[in-house]
């Protein structure tokens, strides 16, 4: 599988591992066959999640600094 021209391995779905980290279409079918199942959509869009802090600063660079300094 490839994202942004780079291919992800995939033995961490469960396929054999591989030195190029790809999968044959019959392996990569049986690690498959029960993701819908494990992926529990309705928990992930409906679940209860209540959230540990008002975010009210600026998000940069993937985190959220809540430091004093960043707030002023």
């Amino acid at each position: 599988m490839q994202l942004n021209e780079k291919t992800l391995p995939l033995h961490t779905i469960g396929c054999p591992v591989r030195s190029d980290g790809l999968c044959s279409l019959e392996d990569f079918l049986v690690a498959t066959a029960k993701t819908n199942e494990e992926a529990q959509y309705a928990a992930a869009c409906f679940g209860d999640y209540a959230a540990k802090k008002l975010i009210t600063s600026q998000v940069s660079n993937g985190n959220l600094d809540l430091t004093d300094a960043a707030r002023k």
